[in-house]
């Protein structure tokens, strides 16, 4: 088992992301990884809230830094977590394919082992009801109507509305200023206030027990 003291860094990050890039297998992490990654983002954004007041080109560099820092490490793990959703998404259909009942999982995540089930879950169903009908002469039976594709246009609309929707919400605790995905600034925050904020940013908050919907 990997060392569970293990401490994220850029140069861990990008370990991981080099390993995953090298090899057709999905990569041990250690099973307290997210949580370390967690720990690393919000250590790195209650830095950026200790230096906001900082002042002259020293302070400006400081900052400057750590929002790279962020930036960065933000990078490093979408590109993981791709890596890594390939190969599940690979090992699943391979899986399904061979009908083989014993596939090694013992390196995914436990969030990874949900959507490797799912995935395999639904490959199994289909095949099933499809190419193994028709192997034996039956019409294929497919037990749920698929929902139509939408179309670029209705997708755009959809992204368009999501980048606009807000929802209200009343912070529980106290919260520093913090960084959005897309390195915009929010807070700080105290308890018992009230704002409206994009949807997306609001619903991680409420998924973080940090605050409630407001009516």
């Amino acid at each position: 088992m990997v060392d569970t003291e293990i401490k994220i860094t850029y140069d861990t990050l990008y370990d991981v992301l080099r390993r995953e890039k090298n090899s057709s297998e999905i990569q041990e992490l250690d099973e307290n990884f997210l949580d370390n990654v967690i720990s690393y983002l919000k250590e790195k954004q209650e830095l950026l809230e200790t230096k906001k007041n900082d002042q002259g080109l020293f302070g400006f560099e400081e900052k400057r830094k750590v929002v790279q820092q962020i930036e960065n490490a933000r990078k490093l793990l979408k590109d993981i977590y791709e890596w890594r959703e390939k190969k599940i998404v690979l090992l699943a259909r391979d899986v399904s394919r061979t009908n083989n009942q014993i596939a090694n999982v013992s390196n995914l995540l436990d969030s990874e082992k949900r959507l490797y089930e799912t995935i395999l879950g639904v490959l199994n169903k289909f095949r099933e009801e499809i190419i193994n009908n028709i192997l034996v002469g039956e019409q294929p039976v497919v037990s749920e109507k698929p929902k139509p594709l939408k179309t670029t246009a209705e997708l755009q609309e959809e992204k368009e509305a999501d980048s606009t929707a807000s929802m209200q919400i009343k912070f529980i605790e106290d919260v520093p200023e913090f960084m959005g995905p897309n390195m915009e600034k929010f807070g700080p925050y105290v308890q018992d206030q009230v704002v409206e904020l994009p949807k997306d940013i609001a619903q991680l908050m409420l998924k973080n027990k940090r605050a409630v919907a407001e009516k």
